[in-house]
């Protein structure tokens, strides 16, 4: 059985135009630990200024990326666009990193990518 971690926001700024690394995949006061395998990722992209694309990386506690989706239209609406990565998934755990690098700069007011994720638990593992 899957279990979610917490939704991630990254602020893409106007002018931005490199990635911006979110918060470590942690949540406050989490008494568990995730560590298992993510088998999809649900991007959210909002309708930015300038028409451009995204692309959402997973980095591990060190910033050596390990995962990079293809890229990723704008305005994906609430439902967001779904990503399988390949199998058997992207091995997780606690303090990596989710990083979105826009194709341009966003323009005005920037805006904010969210990703949610599911992922299945190390079964020696209790979350």
């Amino acid at each position: 059985m899957s279990k979610s971690i917490p939704r991630i926001s990254v602020t893409l700024p106007n002018g931005a135009a490199a990635g911006v690394l979110s918060n470590a995949i942690t949540v406050q006061g989490n008494t568990g630990v995730y560590q298992g395998v993510i088998i999809l990722l649900k991007v959210v992209t909002p309708n930015f200024t300038n028409a451009i694309t995204v692309r959402v990386a997973v980095y591990d506690a060190n910033g050596i990326q390990k995962f990079l989706s293809d890229a990723l239209a704008e305005n994906s609406g609430a439902a967001g666009r779904a990503v399988y990565p390949a199998w058997p998934g992207i091995p997780i755990e606690s303090g990596e990193y989710i990083g979105v690098t826009p194709s341009g700069d966003p323009g005005a007011g920037g805006g904010i990518v969210t990703v949610d994720m599911e992922f299945v638990p190390d079964a020696h593992m209790r979350i």
